[in-house]
């Protein structure tokens, strides 16, 4: 069982600190966990921290995000779950 999780999207202009900061982490773009998550039941479960991180044999290219021309963050997230709730990838989807 896997769930393949494509989507590429560009944050708001004021979106939260901390959604910022758990998605370079999650992505392996900030080595250090933040010290404030977004209030999420994904931010519970043991595998979020590697989930974007693209390690394992399943994995695609990583995620990342980048700061684009207009100054907000463009994020894009190509990976493998393999083994993973569907329901806890509801971060991304709404």
């Amino acid at each position: 069982m896997y769930t393949e999780l494509n989507c590429a999207f560009s944050l708001k202009r004021h979106t939260p600190e901390e959604v910022e900061n758990a998605l370079l982490f999650m992505t392996g773009q900030d080595d250090e966990e933040p010290k404030s998550l977004p209030p999420h039941p994904l931010f519970g479960t043991v595998r979020w921290r590697d989930m974007l991180r693209g390690v394992g044999k399943d994995s695609q290219a990583p995620a990342w995000l980048e700061i684009a021309d207009s100054g907000r963050y463009r994020v894009s997230i190509r990976c493998v779950l393999t083994g993973y709730d569907t329901r806890s990838v509801s971060l991304f989807t709404g």
